[in-house]
């Protein structure tokens, strides 16, 4: 659709407008308590901001907004694999849904002042290319006081099929030095820049003081970013998923990396809604599978 098909099709005046930024379309939403900009290429948010209070997520200054390039920060949408392709690792790395564009499924207000988009996307010859199965997502945004995603994935193939998935956020911080993330003491975890051997839970809570790329598995509980230089608390609160990662390049590997500025690695830390690793999800034919994120900061 055009973003004059859009505006006419899905807009509500003042409140969610179809524009375009960085040359991708976005939704633009505004109500009496946020804030944000949704992507529909990758059918990823990009900025949610409660009024009165800072940017609760990350995008890099140098991130590409581009077609066939995933954008860096917000919450990209990880699925059908996490990471790698394991069998075809020439395929885009963190799968295809972060690289397609998205349709507008609904709009509307709800009777609270939130606002809630819907965005969907089907199987496609792009998709097939990568992985040849029929399926149908659905991602649901709701921005109120907290920031609610829903994503739902269903098999419309006529043989199972196995995924992992990821929300991957990109959350904004005043200083990474400064921080903790509660939430995880006792969870085991994996850290493959370091051991192929999964480390015992640590008993306090997470500090960053290098590179960090952890898989905390069969883990469904909440975590909480404590930002001391912000002075405020992010709450993230899942269901539907076993895993979470959580991950910071530190400074060698930012500095490499040519959509992140080499300071950037300071602003931002990913606590991850995800089912990885032996959390991967098999769906037979014509079943559903939801996964959903409750952000909130305070």
């Amino acid at each position: 659709m055009t973003l004059q098909e859009l505006n006419n099709q899905f807009s509500i005046s003042e409140t969610i407008v179809f524009e375009e930024e960085n040359g991708l379309k976005v939704a633009a939403i505004a109500n009496h308590y946020a804030t944000a900009i949704i992507s529909l290429y990758g059918g990823q948010i990009l900025s949610f901001k409660p009024h009165d209070k800072k940017e609760v997520l990350f995008v890099s200054s140098l991130s590409d907004f581009e077609e066939g390039k995933a954008i860096r920060g917000g919450i990209p949408l990880c699925f059908p694999w996490f990471g790698t392709q394991q069998d075809a690792p020439s395929h885009p790395k963190h799968g295809l849904a972060r690289l397609m564009n998205w349709t507008v499924k609904s709009a509307e207000q709800l009777v609270d002042g939130a606002s809630r988009l819907v965005l969907s996307l089907t199987d496609n010859a792009q998709s097939r290319q990568w992985w040849p199965y029929a399926f149908g997502t659905e991602i649901e945004f709701i921005i109120g006081k907290e920031l609610t995603v829903k994503w739902h994935i269903q098999n419309n193939d006529n043989k199972p099929f196995t995924f992992t998935s990821a929300l991957h956020s990109y959350f904004n911080i005043g200083d990474i030095n400064k921080i903790k993330v509660t939430g995880l003491e006792n969870v085991p975890y994996l850290e493959e820049i370091r051991s192929e051997e999964p480390f015992a839970g640590e008993l306090h809570a997470i500090t960053i003081e290098r590179e960090v790329d952890r898989i905390y598995s069969d883990t469904e509980a909440s975590c909480t970013i404590i930002d001391e230089t912000l002075q405020r608390q992010i709450s993230i609160n899942k269901n539907g998923s076993r895993s979470t990662v959580v991950w910071n390049p530190w400074s060698e590997v930012a500095a490499g990396m040519p959509d992140l500025g080499n300071q950037d690695y300071l602003h931002f830390i990913c606590v991850e809604t995800a089912n990885v690793l032996h959390n991967a999800i098999t769906l037979e034919p014509a079943s559903l599978f939801v996964m959903s994120l409750r952000i909130t900061a305070q």
